[in-house]
């Protein structure tokens, strides 16, 4: 599993309460509607759906790969839009975070991490975590690269890719 998975996982369930349960059938369909529209708007990654952290009901985790990129993508349904405001509310005030404000995505939107790689988005009653990830070094051109041009590349193939799937599953989200 890619490091950045880890990491977004493990902040995931510190910062984040889980809340009230879903039926499998839901997260089942859920996850079937995101698959279905992420392999139609972004064909040839590889799409991989992960259990959550035994005990936690819920949520729904998936992880999206191709060359030497990556995304993870978590959906938390709270009861209700004003509980879901709350939770997001608490991280973007958590000391630890260092959440920055991210206008034009959702309802409310945060960004955290190293290069800001993940994105919660609030839409509704749901909360909608993205992390990108890019393993540059193994890129074809890789060694013709100076090290602050594999840093610039690394910074905006994560925008990139964070953005672009988070704009695809807020477009589901809003789908029958």
């Amino acid at each position: 599993m890619p490091k950045f998975l880890l990491v977004f996982l493990f902040t995931l369930f510190l910062v984040i309460p889980i809340p009230r349960a879903q039926s499998d059938d839901d997260l089942n369909r859920l996850d079937e509607k995101l698959r279905q529209h992420l392999a139609d708007k972004m064909p040839g990654w590889v799409y991989k759906r992960i259990d959550p952290i035994q005990g936690s009901k819920g949520v729904l985790l998936q992880s999206w790969e191709i060359d030497n990129r990556g995304v993870s993508i978590s959906i938390v349904q709270y009861k209700s839009t004003e509980a879901a405001k709350e939770a997001i509310q608490r991280l973007a005030h958590d000391p630890s975070t260092h959440a920055q404000p991210v206008s034009g995505t959702g309802e409310e939107a945060y960004a955290w991490g190293y290069q800001n790689r993940q994105i919660v988005s609030r839409k509704g009653r749901s909360l909608v975590y993205v992390e990108a990830g890019a393993d540059v070094l193994r890129d074809p051109d890789a060694l013709t690269m100076t090290p602050s041009q594999r840093r610039e590349r690394e910074e905006s193939e994560v925008k990139r890719w964070r953005g672009e799937f988070l704009k695809h599953v807020l477009d589901a989200l809003d789908q029958p």
